[in-house]
């Protein structure tokens, strides 16, 4: 039913980021630490292209293209992991918008690429299982060491989603990785939140 959905919404409002739109842009190089994944090359004139259009405005058939891109890519990984018992049915969550970028656009942007990807991938989203602790900076106004200590104990996991999230394996799924400081903390609140094994994935890097 969904399918349909996105057939009849593609031929109503058409998306210039179709499927094959999507396959000619650059990939990206892998970020700096190993559990780490991203798709499109943000240093790449299509991929930065792309993100601002995704930040800024509501597109289902780019975001349902998107996923299933995205799960394409991972398809490899999940497999590998899969054989070991791991990423069966894994929990999905989106890094948190601060209330400034949820003023200024007034959507949280991952939140419908995430449902797309759990539907894909047989995994379950939820929507604001972190939360922000407390306001932070723009972490692409500041050095990487600087980005580190802005996030750290930023974030935290709501307490009636802790026992959802205590020995599954998570996905955390973000517009962009530049550090991966953002992406650090949040795996480490996961964790003292009993989480297994947990991998970062995002659109561009």
């Amino acid at each position: 039913m969904k399918k349909v959905f996105i057939y009849m919404y593609r031929f109503l409002f058409p998306s210039p980021y179709t499927a094959t739109t999507l396959k000619t842009i650059p990939l990206a190089p892998q970020p700096n630490l190993d559990w780490l994944y991203s798709l499109y090359s943000y240093h790449s004139t299509m991929g930065r292209k792309l993100l601002y259009d995704f930040k800024r405005r509501k597109d289902l058939v780019r975001d349902y293209n998107l996923a299933i891109e995205l799960a394409d890519s991972l398809k490899e990984i999940l497999s590998e992991k899969q054989q070991y018992g791991y990423f069966l049915h894994p929990i999905i969550i989106t890094v948190p918008l601060s209330k400034m970028s949820r003023k200024e656009r007034g959507f949280h942007q991952v939140k419908i690429l995430a449902r797309y990807c759990a539907n894909i991938i047989d995994a379950m989203y939820i929507h604001k299982a972190v939360n922000t602790t407390r306001a932070v900076q723009k972490q692409a106004l500041l050095s990487k060491k600087e980005r580190y200590k802005n996030v750290y104990k930023a974030f935290e996991i709501k307490q009636k989603y802790i026992e959802h999230i205590a020995y599954k394996d998570v996905l955390i799924l973000d517009d962009i990785i530049t550090s991966g400081a953002t992406m650090e903390e949040i795996r480490r609140v996961l964790k003292s939140a009993g989480a297994r094994e947990i991998i970062g994935v995002s659109i561009a890097h």
